[in-house]
């Protein structure tokens, strides 16, 4: 039936009846699942609550792992707010445009070349980035889609921002007039935060996030951020949520094949949570992203140091990061398992896990975090305090 399909593709069997809800109906959902045999072996579904569904609905379903904790780790994943959330009291709030078009924009109205497609970098020209250009915590792969000229890039760019029908038409209504004036404020002239569109929740990782350098354009194949409200330390912050497992894994959940505008918007980042922790994000995805000096003003701004860093100091830092946004998310230990066990089929996940929970250890005991379980786990003896 389904021979022509990818087999990366899920397939969505529904049974609908038209039956009015009471107060306490609940939603039921299986799956997915990567065989038939493990099909034929379904339990139980998940049942959730018709306010959770409702907000589904916007975007996409759930596709959960058949481990019963995926639902409480999913629940506790969502409590914090999406990240479009929007309030007078928030001190960053970050929007998402793009910036060419890989198709439309390979020249402008007036028949000048925008990208230009060759081996050899022209002298002093821009690199143009697809998504395959950078990955996580990598933000250069030496993979370009095409090159431009500096001059007549930012040119363009410019007067593109400041129209109201052009890639920045949805967010152009929140920024402040004057830095949209500003050629010297153009995005592609500082560092700033990308991702990848085109993914797939069975990939080794769904959400590709990373710090392009300043002095690089970017296709449509990449979203990246710019900032009504926030600073390079807020940059930082969202950065490390972005890059982390738990993130991910909420992501995979819902994302098939392309990481959308709407569907990035409706995924949840901690807010109003432990200064503690929220520094160390900053700190940690800081100096993660601040790879050379093309970052110095960037980390300067941050508070970190910048320059590459050994492969063995790099993994702790990720590891140790995992670890604070999952205490910022408010998991529990059970919860950071369960996350790892399921995130992908067949990944060597056990002496990471380790780490991280080595790490979630300590940041309880230093906050004291109620979610940590920490008595229940001395008493089960699963506690690593080491």
């Amino acid at each position: 039936m389904f021979e022509n399909v990818h087999p990366q593709y899920s397939i969505a069997l529904w049974s609908i009846g038209n039956t009015a809800p009471s107060e306490d109906t609940q939603f039921p959902l299986r799956g997915p699942y990567s065989s038939l045999e493990k099909y034929e072996q379904r339990e139980e579904p998940y049942r959730f609550s018709l306010d959770m569904v409702e907000q589904w609905a916007k975007t996409a379903f759930p596709m959960l792992p058949s481990n019963p904790g995926t639902v409480n780790a999913l629940k506790s994943l969502s409590d914090a707010p999406m990240l479009d959330y929007e309030d007078e009291s928030q001190n960053w709030r970050a929007l998402l445009v793009r910036e060419l078009d890989a198709t439309q924009d390979k020249e402008t109205d007036d028949g000048e070349t925008l990208m230009h497609f060759v081996d050899d970098r022209p002298d002093d020209f821009w690199p143009i980035y697809k998504g395959g250009s950078f990955n996580i915590w990598e933000p250069d792969t030496g993979i370009r889609y095409a090159w431009a000229d500096p001059d007549r890039i930012t040119r363009f760019l410019q007067e593109d921002r400041k129209s109201s029908h052009g890639h920045w038409a949805s967010a152009f209504t929140e920024m402040d007039k004057e830095w949209v004036e500003d050629s010297s404020t153009l995005p592609c002239l500082s560092p700033r935060i990308a991702f990848r569109q085109i993914t797939n929740r069975t990939n080794q990782r769904t959400v590709i996030p990373a710090l392009i350098p300043p002095e690089t354009v970017l296709t449509h194949h990449a979203w990246y951020f710019i900032w009504p409200i926030g600073k390079e330390c807020d940059q930082a912050y969202l950065l490390g949520i972005l890059s982390s497992i738990p993130f991910d894994w909420y992501a995979r959940r819902f994302v098939e094949s392309n990481v959308t505008k709407s569907l990035m918007k409706t995924f949840p980042v901690p807010r109003d949570q432990p200064e503690k922790l929220r520094d160390r994000v900053v700190e940690l995805a800081g100096r993660l992203a601040a790879v050379d000096d093309r970052y110095a003003d960037w980390a300067g701004q941050v508070g970190v140091s910048c320059g590459p860093l050994n492969e063995e100091e790099k993994k702790d830092k990720i590891y140790e990061l995992d670890a604070v946004v999952a205490h910022l998310y408010g998991l529990s230990r059970e919860h950071v398992e369960v996350i790892f066990e399921t995130f992908h089929d067949g990944w060597d996940y056990e002496k990471r896990l380790d780490r991280v929970l080595d790490y979630y250890a300590s940041w309880a005991d230093k906050l004291d975090l109620d979610h940590a379980n920490r008595e229940e786990e001395q008493k089960a003896g699963t506690r690593n305090d080491d």
